[in-house]
């Protein structure tokens, strides 16, 4: 029920940032309700940039073939929590060579 909340807050921020917002002296009138299953009664086309809240640019220090991704798209991290393991055969073969 509380994410039905957030997202009649980020519609009305998103419609206030494009412009589409009605004027101050107009009442503005919103229903909530629980969240449930059901048809599509309105639908909303804006226009303009989304951005994220938060940034983060990620990169590594090496490159390489994935052996093993340990986290899902948009799962929470930690820092310091391992991502990925990258397949060591090359670093075996370059080290071999050197020796």
């Amino acid at each position: 029920m509380a994410r039905g909340h957030c997202d009649v807050r980020r519609l009305q921020a998103l419609s206030w940032s494009c412009g589409c917002a009605r004027k101050p002296a107009q009442a503005m009138y919103f229903e909530t309700a629980a969240v449930d299953r059901g048809a599509i009664l309105a639908r909303v086309t804006v226009t303009g940039a989304l951005s994220p809240v938060i940034a983060v640019r990620v990169g590594s220090q090496v490159s390489g073939r994935i052996q093993s991704l340990e986290v899902d798209f948009n799962s929470p991290v930690r820092r310091g929590q391992l991502l990925a393991r990258i397949e060591p055969a090359l670093f075996i073969a370059v080290g071999r060579g050197v020796r």
